[in-house]
């Protein structure tokens, strides 16, 4: 299993999600993040002067799927979700020990199937 963490623009989350719910993915947690410069680009600047604006700059994408679709669904997201933003559209994939549907007891693979709104 594989924990993909992606970070898109809010512009971009629509056309994401539909693609993510064509794959049959309709589980996803999303958070509001902000995004800081580099150290380099932070000489002059302190961190303590660095304040959250209120609106979020990005959005920070959260799924756990099964190891044959991380490369794919990583692409997808990197496309769709590209902007002309730097800071948009990274992904990262992390292994995964375990996971526990926790509603149901599922383990592993059985707890990733993802169900529809309607199935549920």
């Amino acid at each position: 299993m594989k924990k993909l963490e992606a970070v898109v623009s809010p512009s971009s989350l629509d056309k994401v999600r539909n693609c993510l719910i064509e794959k049959d993915i309709w589980e996803i947690s999303v958070s509001e993040v902000s995004l800081y410069p580099s150290s380099a680009a932070l000489s002059n600047v302190r961190w303590s002067s660095l304040e959250m604006s209120g609106n979020p700059e990005f959005l920070k994408l959260e799924l756990v799927i099964d190891d044959s679709a991380a490369i794919s669904v990583a692409s997808m997201i990197g496309v769709v979700g590209s902007s002309p933003r730097i800071g948009s559209a990274k992904v990262a994939i992390l292994p995964v020990e375990e996971a526990v549907r926790i509603r149901t007891g599922e383990r592993g693979l059985a707890a990733l199937e993802s169900r529809s709104p309607e199935a549920a």
